[in-house]
């Protein structure tokens, strides 16, 4: 009576571990911001766009690109893309619903002076997005 018990068991654990699947789906978001003149409408190419998850940006704050999560630069057509934005660590989660907030970055000149522009983007898990930001 007792191995009967064990391999019902047995035959139970088994079964279990065999309708599991091991095979988790991959879910990709990825970001593609288009970079344009604001007064033309021209693309920019050989811009530099940084991304920083809103932990990152909320804890370094605007001015450290060296720790950016992600730096992309423009192509020929203005476009910088942005792959896999749910690695490094910025995970899509229930306790995130399943969002996360990028912020891109990009620094320019007029002249003589200094300026940056951030465009704030939240991204759903698995849903890509295009925005466009001008400058």
């Amino acid at each position: 009576m007792r191995k009967i018990k064990f391999m019902l068991c047995l035959l139970g654990v088994l079964l279990m571990n065999s309708c599991s699947s091991d095979e988790s789906e991959e879910v990709t978001t990825k970001a593609t911001i288009m970079l344009l003149d604001d007064s033309t409408g021209n693309p920019y190419e050989g811009f530099t766009i940084y991304a920083f998850s809103e932990n990152t940006w909320s804890v370094l704050g605007t001015d450290k690109e060296l720790f950016a999560d992600f730096t992309v630069a423009t192509d020929q057509d203005g476009v910088a893309v942005f792959e896999n934005l749910g690695s490094l660590g910025t995970t899509f989660t229930s306790l995130n619903a399943y969002t996360n907030t990028f912020k891109f970055k990009v620094n320019y000149t007029r002249g003589n002076e200094s300026f940056s522009k951030v465009l704030t983007v939240t991204f759903k898990e698995g849903v890509s997005q295009t925005k466009t930001m001008r400058i």
